[in-house]
């Protein structure tokens, strides 16, 4: 199964600690419908796991992160373009 695998370290971090947990809130359709997935923590890194097998190059996924701790949204949508 071909899957999109985004890193939430990368994103809202600005130290060198370990990000906290987030909900990746994302779209494939430029928000006209949009899904949430938790982030997880395999390897002492947090990441999120979008299914991407009905992603053709081209498409594009959009996203933005929600800190659960924190009670906050990121303020900033990110995207991926398929190539």
């Amino acid at each position: 199964m071909n899957r999109a695998l985004f890193l939430v370290a990368v994103v809202g971090c600005e130290t060198r600690e370990p990000p906290p947990p987030a909900q990746v809130h994302w779209t494939f359709d430029g928000w006209q419908t949009a899904q949430d997935t938790n982030s997880r923590d395999p390897l002492g890194v947090f990441i999120a796991d979008l299914p991407s097998d009905q992603l053709t190059s081209g498409r594009e996924i959009i996203f933005t992160f929600y800190w659960q701790r924190e009670q906050r949204w990121e303020g900033t949508n990110y995207s991926v373009v398929v190539e």
